[in-house]
């Protein structure tokens, strides 16, 4: 009886002995999920790279130019990753490269439209009148993107009108101007 109980107390020895190096019930690896920064803007529909403004000319003696185009055709669209830091978050400025004598050229920028997702910013109602400085169209964007097209993303309004006191500047002339919009880096 002694040879079967030594017999038996070494099975179980060998069942509950750790083995060492090898596979256990868990195990488990490192994942790298990359996500890039993106920055990116455009102006929608595709193909409409000019508008335009046309004053109306008087039709009687002593009256001034009319100033009432407006232009509502083209929406901003952006996609935005900020960095690493949610509190981060990125604007869209707005400037000409040159000036029109005489005319105040002015942005109204529209409430977001569409269903694109995240932290979409807060367009700058306006009108307020363009020059070569950059000025702020959009901002408060944080990680979001607005959809691509027209329909999406902030509808753009210009219009003009004769600058405070400077109807003495104005010429008969096409004024070609570019409009340049930029998104910023996460501040």
């Amino acid at each position: 009886m002694k040879k079967i109980l030594l017999f038996f107390t070494i099975a179980m020895v060998g069942w509950l002995a750790p083995v060492s190096g090898q596979d256990s019930n868990t195990d488990n690896h490192a994942l790298r999920v990359k996500i890039p920064e993106v920055a990116l803007v455009d102006i929608e529909p595709s193909g409409a790279n000019s508008i335009e403004l046309s004053a109306v000319a008087p039709t009687e003696a002593g009256n001034p130019l009319t100033f009432t185009a407006t232009n509502n055709d083209l929406w901003l669209n952006y996609s935005s990753i900020v960095p690493d830091v949610a509190t981060k978050r990125r604007k869209i400025t707005v400037q000409l490269d040159e000036t029109v004598p005489g005319i105040d050229v002015k942005l109204a920028v529209g409430a977001y439209t569409g269903t694109g997702l995240g932290n979409k910013g807060t367009g700058v109602v306006g009108p307020t009148t363009l020059s070569t400085t950059a000025q702020d169209a959009v901002t408060g964007i944080g990680s979001s993107y607005t959809e691509n097209g027209a329909n999406k993303g902030h509808r753009l309004t210009y219009t003009f009108d004769v600058a405070t006191g400077n109807y003495g500047d104005i010429f008969a002339l096409n004024h070609d101007v570019v409009v340049t919009y930029t998104i910023t880096a996460a501040q």
